[in-house]
């Protein structure tokens, strides 16, 4: 045992060493220990209000992240700059949110409708979320590197999803659900909304490439991500799924997408294991509850008694809320309404602004014509793909968000920063062609 750990220890030194004098290669390495490495539990923090008190842990990707900031720093030093950082449309209203969450969790500190450790605990992990988001924008220079990490989330991501498939076969017995690597109680729900940012990317370069043997490839990933959406019977994901489908078909004029999820609808009880399809038919009963012939999710009926609850301490603090862990994430299990609840008003707002600046920047990316003279290596035909499927995604994770705290998970969010930092990447590579001009360039 003390082997072990001492050999732990040496190649975390090892690994950390490499990212200080290499900080693009850590990024890659932040990736995988968010998605396969385990955290440490060594206490609890309290907070106002909640099931339990949330527990304090260390990730292996939080001393990864303030390696490669690190490392970051100190190569711009040596080259007698400061490091760089693309200018883009989402970078005042990142810094907006960051001062508006850090405001309301001093304001409910003060007030005392938070804790010392709980909201520090939830303002710093959702900063470190940015940070990611920082480091990609700020490491990442060529559309050859832009590739290199789309390439590794998707070869990360098929390694996730064949762990999750195993697991559904040969671990749970098809009975219960898959968590994946995550292996926690409660973590189904994220890998569903990981793999809506996936299923998302591997349909639109499935339609975007020609080739057949670059098509096989996506068409498996679209498969095995379906798949394990599917194992984790998680509502909000398949809802997040059939919507983002019908989104996803309308924007990019893709009829046959808008069949897909009607045709699933339809045969759900012939494609179908029967406790899966069972799970299907309750998100229709949620509209029929009462009727005994409607299967229907009592857990969304305690959810939304959870919403109505907390609708007081809403109205009493609506502005800057009650600050950042005053309720448990999962007691709530809503984006929005935890939003509402840890900075008010303002702080949902400010949100909903960054994730239309979010959109609005992507959707003119995915819609841009072709260049008539190129830069040297950048290819038209993948951003656009990526773009596309990086919009899928989003909009799916932003229904998932309705029964879920999708934009608070550490596994969801940092491979989705990871992902909007090399999309923002790739529209900056992209502006620099001579005959790209506004709408792209907005400022607004």
């Amino acid at each position: 045992m003390a082997m072990g750990t001492l050999l732990i220890i040496v190649a975390g030194i090892l690994v950390g060493f490499l990212i200080f004098i290499r900080p693009a290669l850590g990024l890659g390495i932040i990736l995988l220990s968010a998605l396969f490495l385990p955290e440490i539990e060594f206490g609890s923090v309290g907070v106002s209000r909640g099931i339990q008190a949330r527990e304090i842990s260390v990730r292996p990707e939080d001393f990864f992240i303030m390696l490669v900031g690190i490392g970051w720093f100190v190569e711009a030093a040596i080259r007698g700059r400061m490091p760089s950082i693309i200018h883009n449309p989402l970078n005042i209203p990142i810094l907006v949110l960051t001062l508006v969450m850090i405001s309301a969790t001093i304001l409910g500190i003060a007030q005392g409708t938070t804790t010392f450790g709980a909201g520090i605990l939830y303002t710093l992990k959702k900063i470190q979320y940015f940070i990611v988001f920082f480091l990609i924008i700020g490491n990442v220079k060529t559309f050859k590197e832009v590739k290199s990490n789309i390439t590794l989330l998707i070869i990360f991501s098929v390694v996730v999803a064949l762990w999750s498939i195993v697991e559904y076969f040969f671990l749970v017995g098809g009975v219960a659900r898959i968590t994946g690597p995550f292996m926690r109680k409660g973590q189904p729900p994220i890998l569903g909304g990981f793999f809506l940012m996936i299923i998302f990317l591997g349909i639109s370069f499935f339609m975007r490439y020609t080739e057949f043997r670059k098509r096989i490839p996506m068409l498996i990933i679209v498969v095995i991500s379906f798949l394990v959406i599917i194992f984790t019977k998680t509502r909000s994901s398949y809802v997040g799924a059939f919507i983002g489908l019908i989104a996803f078909g309308i924007i990019f004029r893709k009829p046959a997408l808008l069949a897909i999820p009607i045709l699933l609808v339809i045969t759900i009880d012939i494609i179908f294991p029967t406790v899966i399809a069972e799970r299907i038919h309750t998100i229709g009963g949620i509209w029929q509850r009462g009727e005994t012939t409607s299967p229907y999710a009592p857990s969304w009926d305690v959810r939304v008694a959870t919403w109505k609850e907390v609708m007081p301490e809403i109205m009493a603090y609506p502005l800057l809320g009650k600050g950042a862990g005053c309720y448990s994430l999962a007691w709530l299990d809503n984006q929005y309404v935890t939003d509402l609840l840890y900075m008010g008003v303002i702080g949902l707002g400010v949100f909903i602004w960054l994730l239309f600046r979010i959109f609005k920047t992507v959707f003119y990316l995915s819609k841009s014509p072709p260049p008539s003279t190129p830069s040297e290596g950048i290819e038209y035909s993948y951003v656009m793909a990526l773009s596309a499927g990086y919009l899928g995604g989003l909009i799916a994770l932003i229904i998932h968000g309705m029964a879920v705290t999708t934009f608070y998970n550490i596994r969801t969010m940092i491979p989705f920063w990871f992902l909007t930092g090399l999309v923002i990447v790739s529209r900056d590579l992209f502006l620099r062609t001579e005959d790209i001009k506004s709408p792209l360039t907005y400022n607004a």
